[in-house]
């Protein structure tokens, strides 16, 4: 089943486009969550280079996005 996306505002540049959904808690590491932020395509992929391919705490993670999403990166 394909996803659907919305336009919206994205949290990081603010411009008005298509969302897609970034979990601050990867998936991968912690499943299903509900810390969750709407993002551009192109903002999204570039939090995802950002984040280490091995499980980090839970604290990393949030610290990295409100970095990412208030200036950093």
């Amino acid at each position: 089943m394909k996803k659907k996306r919305r336009r919206g505002r994205c949290a990081k540049c603010k411009k008005s486009k298509l969302m897609t959904r970034h979990h601050f808690l990867p998936k991968q590491f912690y499943g299903e969550n509900n810390s969750i932020v709407s993002l551009c395509r192109d903002c999204h992929d570039r939090v995802e280079k950002l984040i280490p391919k091995r499980r980090m705490s839970k604290q990393f993670y949030r610290r990295l996005i409100y970095n990412f999403l208030n200036g950093g990166a």
